[in-house]
């Protein structure tokens, strides 16, 4: 014989179960909301940060100067990913002085401003002077029997100007509490081009090294 439980008492067993129903219905509602809402706040954050964050940044070597060289630069922010950069150096390996000015274009992968890890590749114009390629001193020959005079010719030192190519990976970061002071490494080889018979005493192909402290603003 089976027992019917009364009206209120069934009543009171549905209930908890309908709130729990409820509840899950609710948490299965709100969930994927709250997660998309997270992830945007948080690529707004990212991006808020980026925009924010350094577009220029001015530096040079500190220890170039201490040899009587320097090298410099000047970088633009364009995207988050993108930027272009104007660089200056006077270096001398060896016996031939190259005077160089570079426009560079600057992709950071990581999209985060000018930080991060980053390539580049750069086309510039360049003095180059070779101070050891003095060509020997001749006197022209003299007739026999005497007469003329003996005119001595010395040749200058090679020095033209031609056009470059480069190309960079490096790494730069923002130090410190407000994130003003810029530090970046790299490396590289930069192209001289020309003619062949610019280059007979003269390296037209050059590492490159990247080492600057400069300010981020």
């Amino acid at each position: 014989m089976m027992t019917r439980l009364p009206l209120r008492l069934t009543r009171r067993c549905a209930a908890p179960r309908l709130l729990r129903r409820a509840a899950l219905t609710l948490a299965m509602t709100v969930w994927p909301t709250t997660r998309a809402a997270a992830q945007t706040l948080a690529q707004q954050t990212t991006g808020e940060a980026v925009r924010t964050g350094p577009s220029h940044v001015l530096s040079v070597n500190p220890f170039l100067p201490l040899l009587g060289f320097f090298s410099g630069e000047f970088e633009q922010r364009l995207t988050p990913a993108l930027a272009a950069a104007v660089s200056g150096s006077r270096t001398k390996p060896g016996d031939t002085r190259y005077t160089n000015l570079d426009v560079k274009a600057r992709l950071y992968p990581s999209e985060h401003g000018l930080r991060g890890v980053h390539v580049a590749a750069a086309l510039g114009v360049a003095f180059l002077n070779n101070e050891g390629s003095m060509v020997l001193c001749v006197p022209p020959p003299v007739p026999v029997g005497g007469g003329g005079t003996i005119d001595f010719r010395c040749g200058a030192p090679t020095s033209f100007t031609t056009g470059t190519f480069a190309i960079e990976a490096g790494y730069q970061t923002f130090v410190g509490r407000r994130h003003v002071t810029a530090v970046a490494v790299g490396i590289g080889a930069k192209r001289y081009l020309g003619s062949d018979s610019k280059y007979s005493d003269i390296a037209r192909v050059l590492p490159t090294l990247r080492l600057s402290v400069g300010y981020a603003f």
